[in-house]
């Protein structure tokens, strides 16, 4: 009897909790092949220009940040996400930047390329130089991501670029 009084208050306690796209750094995407998944967390940039000449730029942190950069421009601001099953959701907060303007709030959905290119990158990035009797066991991490950007603003489209790791 008490324990399942205990469960209850606990189960409630939870559901207080502010729900949050906040991840720590070990946050994992699912991936065919890779059994335990793959690191989402570290920092990006964009593959290419977007809306006219702007790089953007994020990092997948508990505290997220991303940088938006392009002529006369720089904003840097907050971000939320979240890695669940394969996909990282990302939340850009809104922005004041230099010179008057403000970049919108916009959502960007993430899907890992696959585990060959993290298979690939880990056995071809860094070779092993020697005979070591022992290994470091590396954790894969994602190297590049298909994302949909979604702005807020009216009259935006959404469009799709490559997310690459830093």
């Amino acid at each position: 009897m008490r324990l399942s009084a205990f469960s209850l208050v606990i189960g409630f306690l939870l559901t207080l909790a502010p729900p949050s796209l906040a991840q720590n750094l070990d946050s994992r995407v699912n991936m065919p092949g890779l059994q335990k998944g793959a690191v989402a967390a570290g920092c990006y940039s964009a593959d290419r220009e977007l809306y006219g000449r702007y790089r953007l730029h994020f990092c997948l942190e508990p505290n997220g940040t991303y940088r938006v950069t392009g002529p006369q421009l720089r904003c840097d601001g907050q971000l939320a996400w979240k890695a669940q099953r394969r996909d990282v959701a990302i939340a850009l907060r809104r922005k004041r930047c230099n010179g008057g303007v403000a970049w919108t709030a916009a959502d960007i959905s993430c899907r890992p390329n696959g585990y060959r290119t993290i298979a690939m990158s880990e056995l071809f990035g860094d070779r092993n130089r020697g005979g070591r009797v022992l290994e470091q066991v590396k954790v894969p991490v994602v190297r590049q991501m298909r994302c949909t950007y979604q702005p807020s603003g009216q009259g935006l489209n959404s469009l799709t670029f490559f997310a690459v790791r830093n």
